[in-house]
């Protein structure tokens, strides 16, 4: 039997798609994904081969091959699945585009530099770029059927996620280019309504990761709901509805089975939930053990600052000290980091005196050599930023000290000095401990 062929264009939740298809379904689809985090990269870039040899070695994420070549075999799909997201900013050389998740000193050297590209190119007219997309697919394969997809919440009347993305949705849902039998939308926010109105899910059950939010030049700028990262009952759900648009699009599709949780502290209001979820774990050993899930975790986080709850955030201090005294590797980067996101938001929230240990966290980070963090990069920068953003908003005096040993040792590491965020960090820094208070 001929295999279903999806082409999946966007970030984590196409990635999730994909994996999951492939995995268990790997008889039936077969997925290409493609990392993109904008689609004028794709569509918009003009090269020769050998710019394009030139450009490809560079190592950088996405790869430069995805963001080129993504398009190159259209007419062998027979689904292309597009995420719906605000892009990132572009950078340019000569006439080709490109993201990047970390601009390094090696993508400068190769010719990079920011785009020029006004602000509306990002936003109001970003629809125009999806719209052209849409298009291209159509013309260069007639009989492809496309998916839009949004993995992500936005809502706002609760003022949850993105107001660009939910800007975004708006025009996607009234744009004319999409309104045909051979398009259909996936749309996170409808199914977490969905949910809540049958009392199995809420935003935050299904979105339990929190994170600092900050400003272009690395200032807190609040504290967020983390609207990408869905707990896997919600991903499973939302795969069995993409399989179900396949089979509205007459294809042969998966049957997805679910098993549903029960809620036994679901309440309408956000903090009897809260209260109901605390008072039903309250034996700290268990906790303890329980809360190394980065979701379960951040979950119990949110719940802890809503409520107040003098227990629950004596025991999220106590994980804090636990967890201060691992040793950091490549594992422990990524396996804790939505941990260290979540502590360093109750840190800012709550003001519990842990902030030296995060201190002592970022420290051993900056004694790690090329080769131990060449492969987690991204991670040691996200762990650095979040540590950063706890000092700075709440610097004082006694930490001082502390501050200045970190800056010292960072001010050595030459590889994590070669990212232009963690030069911004160290610039900041020395002019945060300069200052008298």
């Amino acid at each position: 039997m001929k295999k279903l062929k999806i082409l999946g264009l966007g970030r984590c939740i196409i990635g999730h798609l994909e994996k999951a298809l492939n995995k268990d379904y790997s008889d039936k689809i077969l997925f290409d994904h493609h990392y993109l985090l904008n689609y004028e990269t794709c569509i918009n870039s003009t090269f020769s081969q050998k710019e394009s040899s030139k450009v490809s070695t560079l190592k950088c994420s996405p790869s430069i091959s995805d963001q080129l070549f993504c398009l190159e075999k259209l007419t062998s799909y027979d689904i292309c699945a597009i995420e719906v997201f605000p892009p990132a900013h572009l950078y340019i050389k000569d006439s080709i585009f490109a993201c990047f998740e970390d601009f390094s000193d090696e993508l400068k050297t190769a010719g990079f530099k920011p785009s020029n590209k006004k602000e509306a190119a990002y936003n109001e007219e970003y629809i125009l770029i999806i719209e052209q997309l849409v298009n291209l697919v159509q013309k260069n394969n007639p009989e492809i059927k496309i998916i839009l997809v949004n993995g992500e919440i936005a809502s706002k009347e609760n003022h949850i996620g993105s107001m660009r993305l939910y800007n975004l949705l708006n025009t996607v849902k009234t744009s004319n280019t999409f309104k045909s039998d051979k398009i259909q939308l996936l749309d996170m926010n409808f199914l977490i309504e969905t949910l809540t109105s049958k009392k199995q899910s809420s935003f935050e059950i299904s979105f339990p990761h929190i994170y600092i939010q900050h400003t272009s030049d690395l200032k807190f700028k609040a504290i967020s709901r983390d609207t990408k990262h869905a707990t896997p009952f919600t991903r499973k759900l939302f795969l069995k509805s993409f399989c179900e648009i396949l089979k509205d699009f007459n294809f042969n599709a998966p049957q997805i089975e679910i098993d549903t949780p029960k809620l036994s502290y679901f309440d309408v209001s956000l903090n009897k939930r809260a209260k109901n979820y605390l008072s039903s774990n309250t034996t700290k050993e268990i906790l303890l053990e329980d809360l190394k899930n980065s979701k379960k975790f951040s979950l119990y986080v949110t719940y802890a600052i809503t409520t107040k709850d003098e227990f629950s955030i004596h025991v999220i201090t106590q994980f804090m000290h636990k967890l201060s005294s691992i040793s950091i590797r490549e594992e422990e980067l990524k396996l804790y980091f939505y941990h260290i996101r979540s502590i360093c938001t109750f840190e800012i929230s709550e003001k519990q005196n842990i902030l030296s240990l995060l201190l002592g966290l970022a420290n051993k980070i900056t004694f790690l050599k090329e080769d131990e963090l060449i492969t987690s990069a991204n991670f040691a920068l996200l762990w650095i930023k979040n540590i950063y953003l706890v000092y700075s908003e709440l610097y004082n005096k006694s930490i001082q000290k502390e501050i200045v040993i970190f800056q010292n040792n960072l001010n050595k590491n030459s590889f994590l000095l070669s990212f232009d965020e963690i030069k911004t960090i160290l610039k900041n820094t020395k002019i945060l401990t300069s200052q008298s208070i």
